[in-house]
């Protein structure tokens, strides 16, 4: 037998060891010659690129599915590392008979007997589903007004969406990669970082009010949601979400400082009528100190160490206008 048609004949007889194997693999397979010709073709084959066996047996592969020049280049080259004894495992697009395009998931190995080459096979996986899902979250991501970051369980960045840029001053490329904590929560923030890091892992969600580090340094208040990304019960990663409250943060301490430094006694109250803020004009008013009278009732503030009500200033013969001509505002649920 002549040397050559040693390597065909044992990659036939291989091919016919595999056949039934190939009629029952819901995955593309196709075998072929050390010349990337078509030996086998599987019926779920036949069902992905729409060709016959009869069609493709014989038909060189990389002109049969992979018809554009940059996929028919990818494809040589691919073929050519797997005769050097390379697998390949990598996602990519190929032709169907209607010339329409389908993403899939391509494994190659070599075919090797005693060590050496004889053919190569080829496994499909269709992932144009998941690849349509992943194009869509991308343009969520892409568009998305909230800072989005993922990261590996252990923090480190593996996307970064165009609202994180703007929030914190890190392009993508500058980011990923980078150990989440050590980028946004420098200094004082890093201890608090870790520690919400790591109860990311530990239930659905973890939600925080602080602050976060810019790239200049400045810092920046911030309402963050993270939570771990788990594939059937495996946990692949994390996801964080930061939401700008700066503005919300601003207005709240001005209102804040306006609470505390007014010449009228404010008190706030909930929807219950129990007493939620007490300002110091307040104090001066009544006599009550904002411990004493948060969780009483307007009017009749409850003291913070007796179970009792305390009758309002006017029961115990108190003369609010006698004390520095101070006035009594007060938000009540009633």
């Amino acid at each position: 037998m002549p040397a050559a048609e040693r390597p065909r004949d044992q990659l036939l007889e291989r091919t016919r060891q595999l056949e039934p194997l190939l009629d029952i693999s819901p995955s593309a397979v196709v075998i072929m010659d050390l010349e990337s010709n078509v030996v086998a073709w599987n019926p779920a084959a036949a069902e992905l690129f729409g060709y016959t066996a009869d069609e493709a047996v014989g038909r060189n592969l990389d002109d049969l599915v992979a018809k554009t020049d940059e996929l028919h280049q990818m494809a040589v080259d691919y073929s050519e590392q797997t005769l050097g004894k390379h697998q390949i495992r990598t996602d990519t697009r190929r032709t169907r008979k209607d010339g329409t395009l389908v993403d899939v998931e391509l494994r190659a190995a070599p075919l090797l007997a005693n060590g050496e080459p004889i053919g190569m096979f080829g496994i499909y996986h269709d992932i144009t589903e998941l690849t349509h899902q992943h194009r869509f979250l991308e343009t969520l991501l892409e568009m998305s007004p909230e800072a989005i970051v993922t990261t590996t369980p252990d923090d480190a960045v593996t996307s970064w969406n165009p609202a994180a840029e703007r929030l914190f001053g890190h392009t993508a490329e500058e980011a990923v990669g980078r150990n989440i904590d050590d980028l946004v929560a420098r200094g004082d923030l890093h201890a608090e970082g870790l520690e919400l890091s790591g109860s990311a892992m530990l239930g659905p969600t973890a939600h925080k009010l602080t602050q976060r580090t810019r790239k200049d340094g400045s810092l920046v208040d911030v309402d963050i949601v993270g939570g771990p990304i788990t594939v059937r019960g495996e946990l692949v990663g994390k996801h964080v979400f930061y939401h700008d409250i700066s503005e919300l943060q601003r207005q709240r301490r001005y209102y804040e400082a306006l609470f505390e430094s007014s010449p009228v006694a404010v008190a706030l109250v909930d929807s219950d009528g129990k007493v939620t803020a007490w300002n110091p004009a307040a104090e001066e008013l009544f006599g009550y100190s904002a411990e004493e009278a948060i969780g009483g009732h307007t009017g009749r503030p409850q003291h913070a160490h007796e179970n009792r009500r305390i009758p309002p200033p006017a029961a115990q013969g108190r003369d609010p206008d006698r004390r520095g001509g101070r006035r009594g505002a007060g938000v009540h649920g009633r």
